[in-house]
């Protein structure tokens, strides 16, 4: 037996509760694939079949048939040996760079009286009492995870992102 060969006793052996961590975490992101976005699916690297397989999953009120057809997504994830590589593209994202009008309108948002000023020298023609307006409704609406969102939360939700898009807007035609 040459010194190259490696035998095949001395290897050393998963333990069956890894197995079944590393089945359990396959399994918990076939299941955030079937909920993905389909222009976020586009961006990874699936094969066709996993393309096919995730299309097809049926909806979550079918609870025997969602989880037998996770448990088949996740059969075939396991084949690709991609998972790691899936995992990393889906969990970092490559994130366009901001624009300056982006940053500022987060700045405003997170903090108006501290960036007032920068505000007032980078862009002097923007009215400070509708900035300061805007970056007021524009904080976002918190509200409880576990629970569902009651149509209040969703209509304060909507009105944020509606003022934090036209406190871009004023700082792009301020600028």
């Amino acid at each position: 037996m040459h010194s190259e060969e490696i035998d095949p006793d001395l290897q050393p052996e998963i333990s069956k509760s890894q197995r079944k961590r590393d089945a359990d975490d396959i399994r918990d992101f076939a299941a955030r694939l079937v909920l993905e976005k389909k222009q976020n699916l586009n961006k990874l690297p699936l094969t066709d079949e996993i393309r096919d397989a995730i299309a097809k999953c049926p909806a979550q009120s079918t609870r025997g048939a969602y989880k037998r057809h996770i448990q088949y997504i996740s059969k075939l994830i396991r084949k690709t040996d991609d998972y790691e590589t899936l995992k990393t593209l889906l969990d970092d994202p490559v994130v366009p760079k901001a624009s300056p009008h982006e940053n500022m309108c987060s700045k405003l948002i997170e903090s108006f009286t501290e960036h007032a000023d920068t505000l007032r020298e980078t862009y002097p023609s923007v009215s400070l009492q509708q900035a300061r307006q805007l970056a007021r409704s524009a904080q976002p609406v918190t509200y409880a995870i576990e629970n569902e969102p009651t149509d209040k939360e969703r209509s304060a939700a909507k009105k944020a992102t509606k003022a934090r898009k036209s406190l871009l807007k004023l700082l792009s035609e301020g600028a």
